[in-house]
């Protein structure tokens, strides 16, 4: 599993990961959680449809 509990990629915990490689690691996610929030405020004034926003949101949380 890997840092957002998907399968498929390695737990990263503090014993096994270099101080860069959790720093790499935390700004991804900050990144995906910035995308999902434009994708969330799209959403919110009604310039993308709500198929558009679930295929991004699942994408961004996979």
């Amino acid at each position: 599993m890997g840092v957002d509990g998907a399968p498929g990629r390695g737990i990263l915990t503090a014993a096994s990961a270099s101080a860069e490689k959790v720093a790499h690691a935390r700004a991804e996610v900050q990144g995906l959680r910035g995308k999902l929030e434009d994708w969330r405020n799209l959403g919110e004034k009604g310039d993308i449809t709500a198929i558009a926003y679930s295929r991004a949101e699942k994408g961004l949380l996979a």
